[in-house]
């Protein structure tokens, strides 16, 4: 069978080197985790996807300390709470969450060294300027 032209090869991703962090992706819509995980790839992550939170925290105990970033929605189910993601997140691994609306001041109390928050909708570059600023910390 002949080979592709060489155009016609598919550019690898920043986020396909196997020296990059690994971000872990929680999202149960589809359409939103593919926009994400390209968004996450961009900005020089490895990603592993999850649908939801028991899927993340299942993926958090199998494989510990290959995770720096968990990427959630803040309201998502099993997030915040008692036994929720947020709760069981590994010690040194940072978790990035969306949070829905004009103004996330009041999410900003989560902020804590290893939580941070980003407003969605994301306007212009936002996420990936929090991606970069959160890879040099």
């Amino acid at each position: 069978m002949p080979r592709p032209p060489r155009f016609l090869k598919p550019r690898s991703l920043p986020g396909d080197r196997p020296e990059n962090p690994t971000a872990l992706l929680v999202e149960s819509e589809d359409p939103l985790r593919a926009l994400f995980r390209r968004i996450l790839e961009l900005a020089g992550y490895r990603v592993l996807e999850a649908r939801d939170t028991g899927d993340a925290i299942s993926m958090l105990s199998r494989s510990p300390g290959s995770v720096e970033l968990v990427f959630a929605e803040l309201t998502g189910p099993g997030v915040l709470g008692r036994g929720g993601l947020r709760e069981r997140i590994p010690r040194g691994v940072k978790l990035l969450l969306t949070v829905r609306g004009e103004s996330d001041d009041p999410a900003r109390v989560l902020e804590d060294g290893t939580t941070f928050v980003v407003t969605n909708p994301l306007r212009g570059d936002a996420l990936g300027s929090k991606l970069r600023e959160l890879r040099s910390k």
